[in-house]
């Protein structure tokens, strides 16, 4: 008998054909009962004949953004516990046994982030993919999260395309969401190469927007 899912796995992905099947054979490797839920935001490559050739259910909707792509995933999600990973990134084996884990032995916290490392395609001196050391961060793919979270903090922010992870993780602290961690590296984060120094900004940006927006919000409800 098949185990009952408790895990539903959300995979935005826009014109990934060419990496989505890593990214869920991946999950596969996992080992764990998952519902795999794969979002075609407004693909105009086979990306969605990917992802029913790897068997994952598929949803489709106009290019809309990351966000709105997280959100029609988290729409459809049954299980108590709900995970996302990118179309370009992995987890390494193992890696959601040890979410999942940490969860059921601590069923006081709210979500769990591993550590992370950057995936640099063809940076290796030997012109293969360059695999940095693990680090702390966050980003929703290295994380688990209990399905209730979402209706205690609300969904992704649907106007943002960027720094929607972040504003997550401040809003989920702001409604006193418990976050645990673990050592164990559970993303592989596939990087581009583009301009490190804008991409600090925009990181500095979207953290500062989100802190003010939550205190605004905080202010509003206190009166």
């Amino acid at each position: 008998m098949t185990p009952t899912p408790s895990v539903t796995v959300i995979v935005p992905a826009f014109n990934a054909a060419d990496v989505l099947a890593e990214a869920l054979r991946s999950i596969g490797e996992q080992r764990c009962a998952v519902e795999v839920v794969v979002v075609d935001d407004g693909s105009t490559d086979a990306t969605a004949a990917v992802a029913r050739a790897c068997g994952a259910r598929l949803l489709r909707q106009d290019n809309r953004g990351p966000s709105a792509t997280r959100n029609a995933g988290l729409a459809v999600a049954a299980t108590p516990l709900v995970a996302f990973l990118d179309a370009d990134d992995l987890w390494p084996a193992g890696s959601l046994a040890a979410r999942i884990a940490y969860l059921e032995a601590h069923p006081d916290a709210h979500y769990v982030q591993g550590r992370i490392r950057d995936l640099w395609p063809g940076l290796a001196p030997t012109g293969g993919d360059q695999l940095d050391a693990p680090r702390s961060g966050f980003n929703v793919g290295c994380a688990l999260f209990q399905r209730a979270l979402f209706d205690t903090i609300g969904f992704f922010d649907e106007s943002r395309r960027h720094g929607e992870d972040v504003d997550l993780l401040v809003r989920a602290a702001a409604h006193g969401q418990r976050r645990g961690r673990i050592a164990d590296v559970t993303l592989i984060y596939r990087r581009r190469l583009y301009d490190e120094v804008g991409a600090y900004r925009r990181h500095i940006a979207n953290l500062t927007g989100a802190v003010k927006r939550t205190l605004d919000a905080r202010r509003r409800r206190d009166g």
